[in-house]
């Protein structure tokens, strides 16, 4: 098995080496969070070096993690009269800060900087389960929502350094590629 980072440089060991440890320990118990910590404690770990063991440090570090999963944990909703609205998320990222979505929303640079992201998020839901049958008919709806995305794109004459290019770019590789290699058994 070969592995590779989603995002390099972000790790202090090789994917390669991170996941054959990820492999190893996961033939021995369960692969959690907690267990993975625990295998890498000893400094000769493959993974230690992928964790900050100074407990000051670890731990302010923890709270800011705990601050983002409240950022992304907090909806809104709307109430009219005997109606609830679906709940939205009350903060979304942009620009490395998390922002108000009723300012993101109002902003056009916002908004099509969220729009870009649910883009990406979209081809990676695409990616992660392709192989699965049962969600074919999302995925359909996904190939048609990010090639609509990139014909509006194209029409609007933006330059094609911009994020959703590339995200789109990535789309129809795969897609011209071959579309059998992404859902082998679909139905038509």
């Amino acid at each position: 098995m070969v592995y590779q980072w989603k995002t390099p440089g972000f790790y202090k060991v090789t994917a390669q080496d991170a996941g054959e440890e990820l492999d190893r320990i996961s033939t021995k118990c369960e692969l959690t969070p907690a267990v993975i910590v625990d295998e890498s404690r000893d400094d000769k770990a493959v993974l230690h070096n992928c964790f900050d063991w100074n407990d000051a440090t670890a731990a302010e570090s923890y709270r800011c993690v705990q601050a983002s999963q409240m950022l992304r944990n907090i909806v809104t909703v709307r109430i009219n009269d005997e109606e609830v609205s679906t709940p939205t998320r009350a903060f979304v990222s942009i620009q490395n800060t998390y922002k108000p979505i009723d300012v993101v929303i109002k902003t056009a640079d916002y908004q099509q900087e969220l729009l870009n992201k649910a883009y990406r998020e979209m081809e990676s839901f695409r990616i992660k389960y392709a192989n699965l049958n049962q969600l074919a008919c999302v995925i359909d709806s996904i190939d048609m929502a990010l090639k609509e995305a990139a014909q509006r794109h194209i029409s609007k004459g933006i330059p094609k350094n911009e994020k959703l290019a590339d995200v789109l770019d990535v789309h129809y590789q795969q897609q011209t590629k071959n579309n059998t290699d992404i859902m082998p058994d679909k139905q038509a």
